[in-house]
């Protein structure tokens, strides 16, 4: 497949279920990063296969939640996205269709699991500092109740 044919297969795909304007904007962001990775060095043929099967890349962009809305972009790579944009990005769900968030950490994104992960490393370190300090004096304290029990019992 050469890239033609890629771009037309893509913009079919798409026009099934977006506008002439929308399908054209995403056909034109590959034609774009097709050309760019060409003068980067790669051929033709390269970037195509590493870009894998335009149906299945329609596929993904149109499946792509809040595609419909007013305002928000659809082609992936243009940095012309507002912050309302964002909103929901990197939210799955669990199985019970709830998202899992703790404190508004994400924990389903790798950062909120890395974040998770260190607050739990950093309370365990602590925990055991304190308690590397405390089992010792409660130590010492128990031999010296110890020891003056024992005294009083062979002073009667």
């Amino acid at each position: 497949m050469n890239k033609e044919e890629f771009l037309e297969t893509l913009k079919m795909q798409l026009l099934s279920e977006l506008s002439q304007e929308k399908a054209q904007a995403q056909v034109q962001y590959y034609a774009q990063y097709i050309e760019g990775k060409i003068r980067e060095g790669s051929t033709e043929q390269q970037v195509i296969e590493q870009l894998g099967d335009p149906r299945l890349i329609a596929k993904t962009i149109l499946s792509t939640p809040g595609r419909e809305e007013e305002g928000n972009r659809t082609c992936y790579g243009e940095n012309t996205r507002t912050q309302k944009d964002f909103s929901g990005y990197g939210e799955r769900p669990t199985a019970s269709g709830r998202k899992r968030v703790f404190a508004k950490l994400d924990l389903s994104t790798w950062y909120g699991k890395v974040l998770a992960i260190l607050a739990a490393g950093l309370f365990l370190f602590v925990l055991f500092t304190i308690l590397s300090v405390l089992i010792p004096v409660v130590v010492i304290a128990c031999l010296i109740i110890f020891a003056a029990a024992q005294i009083r019992k062979r002073k009667k």
